[in-house]
């Protein structure tokens, strides 16, 4: 009994010796230099690290990803880099962003052709893991619009399948199950309410810009919009002499332009609407690259004016009275969920009546009556954002299984094989990875765990 005792003892260590940190494949609007979606790339990385396991990043710039993570990355729109990424990966998540919705086109009928149109492209990335036998979660998002029929039945499927789900509002989740997803969906605050920043990027904005001195300082976060005409129009009539004379407004472009992108340079909001507005303010545009230095700079701001969902958010992290422009329904339901005063709350078709009196009462005399965010209430959505989080983690832990069970040949991959016979060259790497995984897995991955569907959280 004893030498049997010692035997498994050593076998068990062997075996935990043998398996290697679970690599999961993180999925977003991820390297395209939006500062949102950077921010929740960030904090899912450092999720994904917490637990042990190995980022792997799906970017629109790959390079750019590795440098400024230090994150193994591929290129999300080719389709050989990606199988090849999920063949290798132990799981394939979806961390946050309005990933799902048809503003830009859906092409749900086109998910033959990879990468398919607007956010078709994302289904096509969870049915490849799904085909591959990759756990797949959707975590953190905000969901819609979906006008479409198409766009509503490949979202309930991507929904309904899932290993596991999370949004980040009610309206998302109302959204879900008004398309016949019927399953458990956890709501809890956006991930970005977890991001926690780092002192060494607290920034002097004087030290860079000397006409600062003495000025409280707005900070504005607008984006390109163009299915409303107009409202640029508007707001720059709006915001002409509506500021005090003792402030000064510090612009950011979340749209960043990725820095080997010389071609996209000056095609960024902030100094579109800076040469026109005339006036006698100070006026600068913060040029960094990263959502910390973005958080840092806003942070030591007075007030600010942000259009953009994760823009207000950091906003109110930092407990600065915000105005928020209400171009769709994500941000109008952020500010409704926050409790924000519909003073400081202006909708895209009334900036002409609404956006000066809003701007005035948080810079103006009645300032200190500007509703901010209370730290006990900025303490309890970072806390509650962390169920994205812990589903993550429960997420990784299923999934971290050596792959030591009896070999067999991979089954029939439709979509998978599809897109890599139009792939080239660069499909050889894609089947090897997949020859490797199915020699290796055991008899609940591949079309089989497919058909079982979601597994319980934390099994």
């Amino acid at each position: 009994m004893q030498v049997h005792a010692e035997h498994s003892a050593r076998d068990a260590a062997e075996t935990l010796e043998t398996v290697a940190p679970p690599r999961v494949v993180l999925s977003g609007w991820y390297g395209a230099a939006n500062l949102g979606d950077e921010l929740l790339l960030a904090v899912a990385i450092g999720w994904v690290r917490d637990a042990g396991g190995i980022p792997v990043v799906a970017s629109v710039n790959p390079a750019w990803t590795r440098a400024t993570y230090g994150v193994e990355a591929f290129e999300w729109w080719e389709a050989a880099a990606l199988i090849e990424a999920i063949a290798r990966a132990d799981l394939f998540a979806f961390t946050g962003g309005g990933l799902w919705q048809d503003y830009d086109g859906f092409a749900a009928d086109a998910l033959d052709v990879f990468p398919a149109r607007g956010a078709a492209v994302y289904a096509q990335q969870f049915f490849a893991a799904i085909e591959l036998g990759v756990p797949a979660v959707v975590l953190g998002q905000g969901v819609g619009p979906l006008e479409g029929a198409g766009p509503r039945r490949v979202t309930a499927e991507v929904f309904r399948r899932a290993d596991a789900v999370s949004v980040r509002d009610q309206a998302s989740a109302a959204l879900l199950r008004s398309i016949g997803v019927d399953r458990e969906i956890t709501v809890a605050p956006d991930p970005g309410w977890s991001f926690r920043g780092e002192p060494q990027l607290a920034a002097n904005l004087v030290r860079r810009w000397p006409e600062l001195q003495g000025k409280r300082l707005l900070a504005v976060v607008l984006r390109d919009w163009p299915y409303r005409p107009g409202w640029e129009d508007e707001l720059v009539a709006a915001m002409r002499d509506a500021l005090p004379a003792d402030w000064a407004c510090v612009w950011l472009d979340f749209a960043r332009s990725p820095p080997d992108d010389p071609e996209a340079a000056g095609r960024e909001i902030a100094r579109r609407i800076i040469s026109r507005l005339d006036d006698d303010l100070v006026h600068v545009v913060w040029d960094g690259e990263t959502a910390a230095e973005a958080a840092a700079v806003i942070a030591v701001c007075d007030g600010c004016l942000a259009m953009r969902f994760h823009g207000a958010l950091l906003a109110h992290l930092a407990g600065l009275p915000v105005v928020t422009l209400e171009y769709d329904g994500k941000v109008s339901a952020l500010g409704h969920e926050l409790g924000v005063p519909a003073r400081q709350r202006v909708a895209l078709e009334r900036i002409e009546a609404d956006l000066r009196p809003a701007l005035e009462f948080i810079t103006g005399p009645e300032r200190r009556l500007a509703f901010r965010l209370s730290p006990q209430h900025r303490q309890r959505l970072g806390a509650e954002a962390l169920a994205h989080r812990d589903l993550l983690r429960a997420a990784i832990a299923a999934a971290r299984q050596p792959f030591s069970a009896p070999g067999r040949a991979a089954p029939d991959l439709p979509r998978v094989s599809q897109w890599l016979a139009l792939s080239g060259p660069a499909a050889e790497a894609a089947r090897e990875a997949i020859a490797r995984r199915f020699a290796a897995a055991g008899p609940s991955t591949g079309t089989e765990r497919a058909a079982a569907g979601p597994r319980p959280p934390g099994r």
